[in-house]
């Protein structure tokens, strides 16, 4: 095995590359004027997704990124008992999207200079994005959902956690939320 076997290009692909990219009139032609059709397409149904749960985010100038506010859904959650809000709660949200399979970057690696706004990539396909979005929306609303999930309740599902098989309560509104939560799918 070599390295160029999983990093390096190979050389049909850098030929390809090199005849599709070396001839600047294509570029400006079809290239680059097909790429902003579909950024700019994107971008719009980005910002109108957001709107629609209500998501504060920064419009983008130009990229194919927009930052995002989900700090009021960091006030919902505590992982490893630091509480919502806490100084790492970017970094507890992190692990509750990638369970849902929703892969954002958090703002402190773009040292944002407010906690809770993530970098969303919506340079991929439009079903990439869409499905990313009702991931997204799923996502938060089982955070918002937690919240109002009574003490007693959580209280049953802590004793019979240990036992899965003998839990009566299944399919209480926590175990579904929980359900949903971990790895088991429901799609």
């Amino acid at each position: 095995m070599t390295p160029s076997m999983f990093g390096w290009v190979s050389a049909w692909s850098a030929a390809a590359a090199t005849a599709v990219l070396s001839d600047p009139r294509d570029l400006e032609r079809i290239y680059f004027p097909t790429l902003e059709k579909r950024l700019s397409s994107r971008r719009y149904d980005v910002l109108q997704r957001l709107t629609q749960p209500d998501i504060p985010h920064v419009v983008p100038e130009a990229c194919f990124f927009v930052f995002i506010d989900l700090s009021r859904w960091m006030d919902k959650i505590s992982v490893h008992g630091s509480g919502g809000g806490g100084g790492n709660a970017e970094l507890e949200l992190l692990p509750l999207m990638m369970t849902s399979r929703i892969f954002l970057e958090s703002g402190q690696a773009f040292f944002t200079l407010e906690k809770g706004w993530f970098r969303l990539n919506y340079g991929g396909s439009e079903d990439a994005v869409r499905l990313g979005f009702e991931r997204l929306a799923e996502c938060l609303q089982l955070i918002a959902f937690k919240d109002e999930v009574d003490d007693e309740e959580e209280e049953v599902y802590e004793k019979r956690a240990c036992d899965h098989e003998q839990m009566a309560g299944r399919d209480s509104r926590l175990m579904r939320w929980r359900r949903r939560l971990c790895f088991e799918s429901e799609d």
